[in-house]
């Protein structure tokens, strides 16, 4: 990677994060390296002007409240416990062999030689990593969003461009947004219907918010508002470096915009072909 080759980064989840990170690096991961004596990777070190846009799609800059949806309680474990027994016998194995990896041996739960599978499970459930906030499940919610709002700075070297989307329409009686027909089978029975519903005085979660895509809230898509300065401007046809360039909401549901799910009615192939295009002509 040179910075006289920079690359265009088009993104779902972590939108700018990692670009603020090349460019202004972590005072963080400074402080620990000066304080611990060790060597501090080049990550870390900033002066690094590799990007030269940032395309977000769909992506929950304010964080999504689907994350409400799931609270880590006995009910939820259950579930995913009988999830793993179901799994284990479609595959016709035995549902206490090590039939998933959770991955999660930073927090030490890696399974035991000789662990039974329901003791492991037992330590999972104890296990911190549910309430922490070193986790992309915080990153994603409102608050973790707004968190990271406030070190995540547009650079004035940078295009950024947002694009929203929809699939839900508001019910004339509750105010409420409800699937619209055609909808991802799962995003509109699960999801859709608490997002198009949820409100929280306390986090600030208002009707604003009750418009998604079935997983993300449209509200939270055209950039980073909550907790930061970086300003958001309609697109009018010319690209500005430094803002964010709101290049408008599309009808289609989140896994229809990222190709899971593909809708005849919308042409993903020719979306992401204007997008190449738009990029390609970028220069420093």
């Amino acid at each position: 990677m040179k910075e006289e080759h920079p690359y265009e980064a088009v993104m779902e989840r972590c939108h700018a994060r990692v670009q603020s990170l090349l460019e202004n690096g972590s005072q963080e991961e400074r402080e620990y390296a000066k304080e611990h004596n060790v060597s501090l990777s080049p990550l870390f070190e900033g002066g690094h002007r590799f990007v030269l846009s940032v395309t977000t799609i769909a992506t929950p800059h304010d964080g999504t409240t689907l994350v409400n949806m799931v609270d880590f309680t006995n009910r939820f474990f259950d579930l995913q416990k009988a999830v793993l027994e179901a799994v284990a016998v479609a595959s016709n194995a035995p549902y206490t062999s090590e039939i998933y990896d959770f991955k999660l041996d930073q927090w030490g739960l890696r399974r035991q030689p000789g662990e039974s599978f329901d003791h492991y499970f037992e330590r999972l459930k104890r296990s911190p990593v549910w309430t922490s906030t070193d986790t992309a499940r915080y990153d994603l919610s409102v608050p973790g969003a707004e968190t990271l709002n406030r070190w995540v700075k547009a650079s004035p070297n940078t295009y950024y461009l947002s694009f929203s989307t929809e699939r839900t329409y508001r019910g004339a009686l509750t105010g409420n947004y409800y699937p619209e027909l055609g909808m991802n089978a799962f995003s509109a029975i699960v999801c859709a219907p608490f997002l198009g519903s949820y409100r929280n005085a306390a986090l600030g979660i208002d009707d604003r918010w009750l418009e998604n895509d079935g997983i993300v809230n449209t509200v939270s898509m055209n950039g980073p508002k909550r907790g930061s300065s970086d300003r958001i401007v309609p697109y009018d046809g010319a690209l500005k470096k430094g803002v964010w360039n709101d290049m408008g909401t599309y009808n289609v549901d989140h896994l229809e915009i990222i190709g899971v799910d593909p809708n005849p009615s919308f042409d993903i192939r020719a979306f992401y072909l204007r997008l190449a295009e738009q990029l390609a002509s970028l220069r420093p």
